[in-house]
C-alpha cells in the first residue's frame, strides 16, 4: 500500500514535469544558500480523523537544507451494534529535525535524499465494556529518498520514501511494552513555500 501511494505521488510529480517541460529556468528554480521555506505535509484526511504537519527549512548551502517539523494526528471511531457499542479516539504529535540534499536535478525536478531524527507521542482512549487509555512514545532515525517538483522559485511539491529505525514504549493500565525495529513509510504530499 505504501509503495503504491508513493508511485501515485511520483506519477503526479512526473506528469507535472512533463506538462511544464517547455518552461526552463536560467539557473534552475532550486533553493540557494540562505533561502527559507515553510513546509506543509498533507498526510491524509480519513473518516473521523486527519494527519498533517507543518515545519520549515533553512538552506545552509545551495544543496543542503536543515529542516524541522511538527506533525499532528487525530482519529476517532464509534462502533455501535446489537451487542453494544465501543469507541476509540487517538491523538498524537511528533517533532523532527533533519537534513535534505538534492543530488540530481533537471530544469524543475530534483531527486533528494536526507535523514531525520524525531520523537512522536500518542494517546489512545477506548470505551466499551471496559475503558482503557494507552500512551506511546516513539523515537526514530530515518533515511529518505524522494522527488521534489518546482513550479517556480517560490513553490514546490515533494513526496518521500523513508526507511525508519525506531524505539518505542507503550503503556496502559495493565502493562508496559517496549520495542525496536525497522519499518518504512511514504510521506504524504508535501508543499514547500519559499521566501
Amino acid at each position: 500500500m505504501r509503495v503504491m501511494r508513493f508511485a501515485v505521488y511520483l506519477t503526479i510529480l512526473l506528469t507535472g514535469a512533463v506538462v511544464s517541460a517547455g518552461v526552463a529556468f536560467a539557473d534552475g528554480p532550486f533553493p540557494k544558500t540562505g533561502d527559507k521555506s515553510m513546509d506543509f505535509t498533507f498526510d491524509g484526511l480519513e473518516i473521523g480523523g486527519y494527519r498533517f504537519g507543518v515545519g520549515g527549512t533553512y538552506w545552509l548551502a545551495d544543496d543542503l537544507g536543515l529542516n524541522s517539523s511538527l506533525s499532528i494526528a487525530n482519529s476517532a471511531s464509534d462502533n455501535s451494534g446489537v451487542g453494544g457499542s465501543s469507541s476509540l479516539e487517538s491523538t498524537g504529535y511528533g517533532l523532527s529535525l533533519g537534513l535534505r540534499k538534492p543530488f540530481k536535478k533537471t530544469d524543475s525536478l530534483a531527486i533528494v535524499y536526507g535523514s531525520n531524527i524525531g520523537y512522536r507521542y500518542s494517546k489512545s482512549e477506548s470505551q466499551s465494556v471496559v475503558s482503557s487509555t494507552s500512551r506511546s512514545k516513539f523515537y526514530f532515525v530515518d533515511v529518505l529518498l524522494g522527488v521534489e517538483y518546482f513550479f517556480n522559485r517560490q513553490v514546490s511539491v515533494s513526496a518521500d520514501y523513508a526507511v525508519i529505525y525506531s524505539k518505542s514504549k507503550s503503556k496502559n493500565e495493565i502493562s508496559t511494552v517496549s520495542s525496536r525495529g525497522i519499518s518504512d513509510n511514504v510521506s504524504g504530499l508535501n508543499l514547500h513555500v519559499y521566501f
